[in-house]
């Protein structure tokens, strides 16, 4: 990996957990509320911070690693088609 990929995974990985952060706080505050519990968003965000790192982590990687099979079948997938397609001296009639 470049290094400039790995800068973008950090920047998106860090923005994606506020956001995360937020919409799972943002959530709870509602929930409460249906139920007639008074809780401050605030107090509730930095109560469940580092709860919530864990699982956008678990989430975040499990997602990598999932685009990452993904992207390496396909690049398979590419590589037989070509493989058939020198075979066939260059023939391009699929």
């Amino acid at each position: 990996m470049k290094r400039k990929d790995i800068l973008y995974l950090i920047i998106y990985g860090v923005v994606g957990y506020f956001v995360f952060n937020l919409i799972v706080s943002l959530t709870e505050v509602i929930l409460l509320k249906f139920w007639h519990i008074k809780n401050n968003f605030s107090h509730i965000l930095f109560d469940n911070i580092y709860v919530n790192l864990v699982i956008y982590l678990i989430i975040f990687f499990i997602t990598m690693f999932i685009i990452f099979l993904h992207n390496k079948y396909i690049v398979k997938i590419l590589n037989d088609k070509l493989q058939k397609i020198k075979k066939k001296g260059g023939d391009n009639d699929e």
